[in-house]
């Protein structure tokens, strides 16, 4: 028997409200006058949000129009993984399943909903990318902020972009990084929130378990469902993002 089994987390590592609220703000907003590292830490943690997917998953999207599709009135976006890439969880003799990410339609001028919308992000985010002399002939879809990398990105490269927007959020917002020192610092907790908050919005759990490509409930009420309650009050009500949620 063990002395000290091992504890389900229950409460957020960090604050999701505390985020969004510094995603609305400068250097995030405008979008448009962003700079390229502020425009991709914004871009891929909404795009981890909205979709609930693992770094591997976000890493192997690709930038050209065959791997990313958008209807006529961008009001959905379909990102396709290189065809080379398996999941963790994907199914023998399958192909990994494509993301896709509805826009905030129903909002507009100065709503917060809508500078928080993944597609958005993205389509601004692929515009100024699509740029030779900053791609340098890259496939990946998210490509460094340091211009003088040539490289295409390191799965790890993600999970240290979303570590790094949740650090930045709380030295802006409190002025003192080391309120982070008394959690983990977690990239992966972006999944747990994504699936947590899905909940608390009412979307039907096989819809959850298909966005986030796991296979056993219990995975998700075991390791990444967390207690949303203290956020309620503060989260703005955020459009579904997730096609078909």
């Amino acid at each position: 028997m063990l002395e000290r089994p091992p504890q389900r987390k229950v409460l957020p590592q960090w604050s999701l409200p505390l985020l969004l609220q510094v995603l609305l703000k400068p250097p995030f907003e405008p979008l448009q006058t962003a700079d390229l590292k502020h425009l991709t830490l914004k871009t891929v943690f909404l795009t981890a949000l909205a979709s609930g997917r693992r770094r591997s998953e976000l890493h192997a999207l690709c930038f050209d129009s065959a791997h990313f599709r958008q209807n006529q009135d961008q009001s959905l976006v379909t990102l396709y993984p290189d065809i080379d890439f398996v999941a963790k969880s994907q199914v023998l003799d399958s192909v990994a399943a494509p993301i896709k990410l509805q826009a905030f339609t129903s909002v507009g001028g100065e709503d917060p909903d809508r500078k928080l919308c993944p597609v958005r992000a993205l389509l601004h985010y692929r515009k100024v990318t699509s740029n030779p002399a900053l791609r340098k002939g890259r496939r990946k879809l998210f490509v460094s902020y340091k211009l003088a990398k040539t490289d295409e990105i390191k799965r790890a490269t993600i999970s240290s972009w979303l570590v790094k927007m949740i650090k930045l959020a709380y030295e802006s917002e409190r002025g003192n990084p080391q309120t982070l020192q008394l959690a983990k610092v977690s990239a992966h907790e972006v999944r747990a929130l994504s699936a947590s908050w899905s909940v608390f919005r009412g979307v039907p759990m096989d819809a959850i378990m298909e966005a986030c490509t796991w296979r056993a409930k219990s995975t998700f009420s075991d390791f990444y469902l967390r207690d949303m309650c203290s956020f309620l009050d503060d989260m703005f009500v955020l459009k579904p993002s997730v096609a078909g949620q």
